[in-house]
């Protein structure tokens, strides 16, 4: 695992190198902004690229999850999320 420090508009590149010797740039992630304990990222990439939080990710891909446990999350989500939009309108 690799740990990189970066401040705020300062940008991470993931990228693969191709056999030609040419590289192929599959992320830009910049940071956009940091408030306490949280971080916002800009991620820019290619639409075949897919970019997801972890536990959407985990979502996606875990078997054991039932539509009912995901739908519970959600709703849970959504209290979450408009109570971010609340503060943010201020």
């Amino acid at each position: 695992m690799l740990v990189l420090t970066r401040k705020v508009e300062e940008k991470v590149i993931i990228y693969t190198k191709n056999t030609n010797g040419t590289n192929t740039v599959l992320a830009t992630i910049k940071v956009t902004e940091t408030k306490e304990s949280n971080v916002k990222l800009s991620i820019d990439a290619p639409s075949e690229v897919i970019v997801d939080r972890d536990e959407i990710y985990r979502k996606k891909n875990d078997p054991k999850l039932t539509t009912d446990n995901a739908s519970k999350k959600r709703k849970s989500s959504k209290k979450h999320k408009s109570k971010h939009s609340k503060i943010r309108d201020r």
